[in-house]
């Protein structure tokens, strides 16, 4: 949550970062809703295409972070970091 209480979801864009905002969150929702109430042009099923695209990565990129700094303890006490299974 940011100083101004919005959301926000960090994603990588390349080597960059981009930030997704509230605005672009109530944006893919105010899609969804007119998709199921009187349908998209063009343009904006692009539009919506692109900002959920956008907002899987967010969320993968998050739940990546999560995992990176999650560590289990066994019953002895110590620690093993969580490792991404092949």
């Amino acid at each position: 949550m940011t100083a101004e209480g919005s959301f926000y979801f960090e994603i990588a864009v390349g080597k960059e970062r981009k930030i997704m905002r509230q605005a672009e969150i109530d944006r893919i929702n105010e899609l969804a809703r007119k998709a199921r109430e009187t349908g998209l042009n063009e343009d904006e099923k692009n539009e919506q295409q692109r900002l959920r695209a956008e907002y899987v990565q967010s969320f993968k990129r998050s739940l990546v972070t999560q995992l990176e700094n999650t560590y289990i303890v066994d019953e002895k006490g110590n620690k093993n970091k969580v490792t991404k299974k092949h």
